[in-house]
C-alpha cells in the first residue's frame, strides 16, 4: 500500500491545481478522489484519508529492512546570475516566505541546481522530503496543498511544459530509503537546499533487490514504447522522445547496480554501441530549438494563481508547434532505432 498511497500524494499535491481548473478543464481531481477512496473506502474527508493512510504506511515502513547508514551534505541554494536566476529565485522566496520548510526540506537537483543546463530544455527537478508534522492536521494538508500548486506554477515560468511536479519522500522513509525507486544520494548529494541555510541529512539506506532494480528497468521501457508508440511532428513529442533517451542510461546502469547523476551516464555507456542513437538525437538540438519563450513578461500572479489554466494556454502555443529539425521520415526512424534500443535492452539486458 505504500506505493500507492505515495503515488495518490504525489497527484494530489501537484495536480488537482483548484477547484475552477478542474471543473473546466481537468478530470485529475475526480480520478485522484476515487484512487484515495480505493485505499480508504470510508466516509471521511480526502484530508482524513491521507491522515489515516499515512498512519498505516508508518506502521508498514518502520518494519522494512534498512541496512547502512549515510549522510550528505547540503549546501543552500544560491543562484548565480543568468537566464533564469530570477525565476528561481522566485522559487527560493516563495517556500521561504511561506516558512514550507517546517512541513518538509525542500532540495533542488538536476541541471537547474548544477547550472549546466539546456537553455530552453530543461526543466527544473525538486523533491520534497516530507515531515511528521505535515500529517497532523487536515487543515495543514490542505494549506499545504494549496502552497505547492502555487509553486508548481513557479515552475511552470521557466518550462511550461514541464511533465512532472515535486517529487515526494514520506517521513519514515528516510529510515528506509530505497535509492531504486527515490532520487539516489549520488544525485541528491549534488544538490541544493532550497531553505534557508545548508542542511545535513542522514538516511538508512534500504537493501536493494535486483528484481526490483530489474523491474523499475522494464516499466520505464514500457512506458517509453507506449509513448513512442504513436509518433506526432510536434515539439511536445520531440521534446518528450529526447526526456525519456537522455534518461534511459540512468535506470539501465541503477539496474547494473550503478547509481549516477544523468550527466555522468553517458560517459559510463558510452562504448556500448547500441546507446549510439541517444547521441544521435543530441545532435538535433541546438538553441534555435524553441523560439524564445514569450510567456517570461506574464505576471507571475498569472502562473501562481492558474497554474494549470496558464499550462494549457501555453502547451497550445508552443507544445502544438511543428518541429523543424527533422522530416517527417527522419523523426520516424530515429523513432524506430529508440525503440529497438529499448528492446534490446528488454531482451538481452
Amino acid at each position: 500500500m505504500i506505493t500507492e498511497f505515495k503515488n495518490n500524494l504525489y497527484l494530489y499535491f501537484n495536480f488537482a491545481y483548484g477547484i475552477k481548473d478542474l471543473i473546466l478543464f481537468s478530470k485529475s481531481g475526480k480520478y485522484i478522489c476515487e484512487k484515495f477512496q480505493e485505499l480508504d473506502p470510508g466516509a471521511s474527508s480526502l484530508e482524513q484519508k491521507i491522515l489515516n493512510l499515512y498512519t498505516s504506511t508508518d506502521k508498514e515502513l518502520k518494519t522494512s529492512n534498512s541496512s547502512n547508514a549515510a549522510s550528505i551534505e547540503i549546501s543552500e541554494f544560491k543562484p548565480k546570475k543568468n537566464e533564469y536566476s530570477t525565476y528561481l529565485t522566485d522559487i527560493k522566496s516563495f517556500i521561504n516566505n511561506h516558512n514550507l520548510t517546517r512541513y518538509t526540506d525542500f532540495i533542488i537537483f538536476g541541471s537547474m541546481a548544477s547550472e549546466d543546463y539546456v537553455a530552453e530544455f530543461s526543466d527544473t527537478d525538486i523533491i520534497m522530503f516530507l515531515k511528521d508534522e505535515l500529517f497532523t492536521s487536515t487543515k495543514n494538508v490542505k494549506w499545504f496543498k494549496k502552497r505547492i500548486h502555487e509553486l508548481n506554477g513557479l515552475l511552470l515560468r521557466i518550462d511550461p511544459m514541464q511533465d512532472h511536479g515535486l517529487f515526494i519522500v514520506l517521513p519514515n522513509e528516510m529510515h528506509n530509503y530505497d535509492q531504486s525507486v527515490n532520487i539516489p544520494l549520488t544525485v541528491l548529494e549534488k544538490g541544493f537546499n532550497l531553505g534557508n541555510g545548508d542542511l545535513k541529512m542522514t538516511f538508512a539506506l534500504m537493501n536493494e533487490t535486483k528484481q526490483n532494480k530489474n523491474q523499475i528497468l522494464d516499466n520505464y521501457i514500457s512506458l517509453s514504447l507506449k509513448e513512442t508508440n504513436t509518433v506526432l511532428n510536434t515539439v511536445r513529442f520531440f521534446r518528450n522522445l529526447l526526456h525519456r533517451a537522455y534518461l534511459f542510461p540512468v535506470f539501465y546502469l541503477q539496474a547494473k547496480g550503478t547509481h549516477c547523476y544523468k550527466k555522468n551516464s553517458f560517459e559510463l555507456i558510452k562504448d556500448d554501441k547500441r546507446f549510439d542513437i541517444i547521441g544521435e538525437l543530441s545532435e538535433y538540438y541546438n538553441e534555435s530549438y524553441y523560439q524564445k519563450r514569450k510567456h517570461r513578461v506574464y505576471p507571475k500572479l498569472l502562473f501562481k494563481k492558474f497554474p494549470l489554466l496558464t499550462r494549457l494556454i501555453l502547451e497550445r502555443i508552443y507544445g502544438s508547434k511543428n518541429q523543424e529539425f527533422m522530416t517527417n521520415d527522419e523523426l520516424r526512424n530515429n523513432v524506430i532505432h529508440f525503440q529497438s534500443l529499448l528492446k534490446n535492452i528488454k531482451s538481452h539486458g
